[in-house]
C-alpha cells in the first residue's frame, strides 16, 4: 500500500513532464490541441484513479500527500528543466532573506497573548504579523518597488 503514496506522485510528475517537454518552447503559441488534451485526459485519468486507490487505504491524508508529493515533484522539476535548458535560476539570495523574514514574522506573532473575544484576536494577530512583516520587509530594503510605495505613503500621511 505504501507503493502507491511513492509511485502516484512519480506517475503524475511524469504526465506532467511529459506535457512540458511535448511543448517545443514555453513562448510557443502554436501547441497540437489533440496532443494537449490527450495529455489532459491521461492526468486526469491517472489523478483519478490513484485518488481512488488511496482514499480507500490510507483515507483523505493518503491523497493529500500524494498531492503534495506530486505537486513538489513537478515544481522541481519546472525548475531543473528552466535552469538547465535556459540557463536561468528562479531563486536568489532575496529570496532565502524573504522566506526568513515571514517566518520571523509568524513565529514572533505566535507570542501575542490571545485574547478572549476570537474576533478581536484574530484581528490582533492579524495586524500584528502584518506590521511586523511590512517592518521588516521595508528595513531590508529588498524591494525598491515596496520602498517607494511605503515611502510615498508615509508622505500622503505625514
Amino acid at each position: 500500500m505504501l507503493l502507491i503514496l511513492i509511485l502516484s506522485p512519480i506517475a503524475h510528475a511524469g504526465l506532467l513532464g511529459s506535457w512540458i517537454l511535448n511543448k517545443k518552447n514555453f513562448t510557443d503559441q502554436k501547441l497540437n490541441p489533440a496532443g494537449e488534451a490527450q495529455c489532459s485526459c491521461r492526468w486526469v485519468t491517472a489523478s483519478a484513479s490513484e485518488s481512488a486507490c488511496e482514499n480507500s487505504v490510507f483515507g483523505i491524508k493518503g491523497a493529500a500527500i500524494a498531492s503534495f508529493l506530486a505537486i513538489s515533484l513537478y515544481d522541481t522539476a519546472k525548475v531543473i528543466y528552466v535552469n538547465v535548458k535556459y540557463n536561468m535560476q528562479p531563486f536568489s539570495r532575496g529570496t532565502a532573506y524573504l522566506l526568513i523574514i515571514i517566518i520571523t514574522s509568524f513565529a514572533l506573532a505566535q507570542w501575542v497573548p490571545d485574547i478572549e473575544n476570537r474576533y478581536l484576536s484574530l484581528a490582533v494577530n492579524t495586524l500584528f504579523t502584518a506590521v511586523l512583516y511590512i517592518g521588516l520587509l521595508y528595513l531590508s530594503k529588498m524591494s525598491e518597488t515596496f520602498n517607494g510605495l511605503v515611502n510615498r505613503g508615509k508622505r500622503m500621511l505625514f
